[in-house]
C-alpha cells in the first residue's frame, strides 16, 4: 500500500499541485461554521447566521457546474485566479458588514459562496491529464509520459525503404548511442524520453488519495476554525479560511506544466448533464448525500439520548476515519472489474454497512457502527470518479465532477435541512434508519437505470474490443481499462475492422 502512494507521489509535478489543492480546499468544512460563529457573535442571531450561510453554501452549489466549464473552456489558470480574486472580495465584504442587513450579508455570502475555487476538482482533472490511460496501445500520456517514436527523416518509397534496411544494420550502434524507442525500433533522430508514471499508478489510487485529505480536511477544518474564532477573535476563523484559499489556489494555478489544456474547438457542444449516464450518477450522489446530512444530527441526538453528548464529535469522527480506511485499501488495489460494476458494488455493500447504525444499543456499539458505516464512503466516491471519467469527453470532465459535487451539496443541504424534522418525529433511534433508506433508494436508481443509460460501447465494449484489435503495448499482462476515452475517441485511434455484433465499427 505505501509502496502504490509513494510512486503516486513520484509522478513528475503530483506531490505540488495535490499539496496546493489540499490547500486550498482545507477551508471547504470551514467556511459555513466560520460564518455561523462570525455573524452569531457579532449579531447575536443564530437564524440569521445560519441563513447567511446556507445562502452561502447554495451559492457554490448553484454555480459549480458553470465554473467547470468555463474551466473546461478557458483553463484552470484563468477560472482560479479569477475566482480567487472575487472569492477574496467577497469574503471581505461579508467579514466588514458583520452587522448590515440581512439582505447585504446574504448578497455577500451569495458571492463568497458562488466564487469558491473548486480545487477539489481541479486536482482531480489533473491526475486525469497527467497520468497515461492503461488501454494498451491507446495510451495518451501527460507531460510526464514519455514522447513516441519520431518519424524518420529522408524520402519515402524504394530509397526510403533501402536507408530502412540499411539502418537495421546499424541497430546495435544506435543502441548503444541511446536512439532506439521504447519498442526496439530504431530512430533516425537520437532522444532521451522523459519518465512516466510506474504502471502501478492508477486512477484509482490517484483519486483514492485526494479522498483520504478531503476526509483530513473534514476532520482538521471545523477543529481549526473553532479554535480560531473562539480563542483569537470571531473573524480569524474567517480570516484563515481567505489565506488558504486564495493561497491554495493561486498556488496551483501558477504549476502550467500539469494544467490540462483548454477545449476551445468549436466542435466541443454540449453539457455534462446530456451525456448518458451521468444524470443516474448525479441522483445516486444526491441521494447519498441526503443521508449523511440526517446522520450528522441523528447522531448528536443519539449520543444526547444515551447520556453522552460529549461524544458526538468522536463518533463523526470515527466515520471519517473509516472512509480514509476504506479509500486506502480501495486505491491501494488494482482492479480489473468494470468502473460500472465496481460502483455498483460499493453501492450494495455501503446499505448493508449502515444498517448496523439503528440497532446500536449503546455508545461503544454504535461507535464501531460508524467506522463500518464510513467504510464505504470513499469507495463510493472513487469508483463514481472513475466511471465519469471512463464516460465523460475531455471538454466535459471538469463540468461533469463540478456538477457531481453540486449534487452532493445539494444532497447534504436537503438532508440537513429533513434532519430536524425526522429526529422529532421518528426519534434519534429511527433517525438512523433513515441514511440505510436513502442508501438503498441510491443502490435501487443505479442498478435500474445504470445499464441503459451507461452506452456499452464506453462501459464494457469498445475498450475490449479495441483492446482486441490493437497491438500489444509495451506491457504483456492484460490491464482494466481507464482513461478519458468516449467511443468518438476510440474509433479516431482504431485502425479500420471488422463491425461489431451491434452493426457500429469500433
Amino acid at each position: 500500500m505505501i509502496r502504490t502512494y509513494r510512486s503516486l507521489l513520484a509522478v513528475p509535478g503530483a506531490a505540488r499541485f495535490s499539496a496546493a489543492a489540499f490547500i486550498g480546499r482545507l477551508p471547504v468544512p470551514m467556511l459555513g461554521l466560520g460564518v455561523v460563529l462570525l455573524i452569531s457573535a457579532r449579531s447575536g442571531s443564530y437564524r440569521t447566521a445560519g441563513v447567511v450561510a446556507a445562502v452561502t453554501m447554495l451559492g457554490y452549489a448553484l454555480t459549480a457546474p458553470l465554473a467547470g466549464r468555463l474551466v473546461d473552456r478557458f483553463g484552470q489558470r484563468r477560472v482560479l485566479l479569477a475566482s480567487a480574486a472575487a472569492h477574496g472580495a467577497g469574503l471581505l465584504t461579508l467579514m466588514s458588514a458583520t452587522t448590515a442587513s440581512v439582505w447585504l450579508l446574504c448578497l455577500a455570502g451569495a458571492v463568497t459562496g458562488a466564487s469558491r475555487p473548486s480545487t477539489g476538482t481541479m486536482v482531480r482533472t489533473r491526475w486525469a491529464h497527467v497520468l497515461p490511460s492503461t488501454v494498451p496501445g491507446l495510451a495518451e500520456p501527460g507531460p510526464s509520459a514519455g514522447k513516441g517514436p519520431k518519424r524518420p527523416k529522408g524520402p519515402q518509397g524504394p530509397q526510403g525503404l533501402k536507408k530502412a534496411e540499411e539502418a537495421k544494420g546499424d541497430k546495435g550502434d544506435r543502441e548503444a548511442k541511446g536512439s532506439s524507442d521504447a519498442n526496439g525500433q530504431v530512430t533516425t533522430e537520437e532522444r532521451i524520453p522523459s519518465p512516466s508514471p510506474p504502471p502501478s499508478v492508477t486512477l484509482e489510487a490517484a483519486f483514492s488519495f485526494e479522498a483520504v485529505l478531503d476526509e483530513v480536511t473534514f476532520i482538521a477544518g471545523p477543529v481549526l476554525v473553532t479554535a480560531l474564532a473562539t480563542r483569537l477573535s470571531p473573524w480569524a476563523g474567517l480570516l484563515c479560511c481567505l489565506v488558504l484559499t486564495v493561497g491554495g489556489s493561486t498556488a496551483l494555478a501558477l504549476q502550467r506544466a500539469t494544467e490540462p489544456p483548454p477545449r476551445r474547438n468549436p466542435a466541443h457542444r454540449g453539457t455534462a448533464l446530456a451525456v448518458p449516464g451521468m444524470t443516474v450518477i448525479f441522483a445516486v450522489s444526491f441521494c447519498n448525500l441526503v443521508g449523511v446530512g440526517v446522520l450528522d444530527l441523528a447522531v448528536v441526538a443519539r449520543a444526547e439520548n444515551l447520556g453522552s453528548r460529549a461524544l458526538s464529535g468522536p463518533l463523526l469522527a470515527m466515520l471519517a476515519l473509516g472512509s480514509m480506511a476504506g479509500g486506502l485499501w480501495y486505491g491501494s488495489r488494482t482492479w480489473r472489474t468494470a468502473p460500472r460494476v465496481l460502483w455498483l458494488r460499493c453501492l450494495g455493500v455501503q446499505v448493508v454497512g449502515l444498517v448496523p447504525l439503528a440497532l446500536s444499543p449503546g455508545v461503544w456499539a454504535l461507535t464501531a457502527a460508524m467506522f463500518v458505516a464510513g467504510l464505504t464512503v470513499a469507495p463510493i466516491g472513487i469508483s463514481g470518479l472513475v466511471l465519469m471519467e471512463r464516460l465523460l469527453p475531455p471538454h466535459l470532465l471538469t463540468e461533469g465532477m463540478a456538477a457531481e459535487t453540486a449534487a452532493m451539496a445539494l444532497g447534504a443541504a436537503a438532508g440537513g435541512w429533513l434532519s430536524g424534522t425526522v429526529v422529532e418525529a421518528l426519534g434519534p433511534a429511527r433517525a438512523l434508519a433513515l441514511p440505510a433508506a436513502t442508501a438503498a433508494l441510491a443502490f435501487l436508481i443505479a442498478v435500474c437505470c445504470s445499464r441503459s443509460a451507461v452506452p456499452p460501447t464506453v462501459d464494457d465494449a469498445a475498450p475490449a474490443a479495441a483492446d482486441s484489435r490493437l497491438p500489444p503495448g509495451p506491457e504483456s499482462e492484460p490491464r482494466t481499462p481507464s482513461g478519458p476515452y468516449t467511443a468518438s475517441r476510440l474509433q479516431s485511434r482504431t485502425p479500420p475492422g471488422p463491425e461489431t455484433e451491434s452493426g457500429q465499427p469500433l
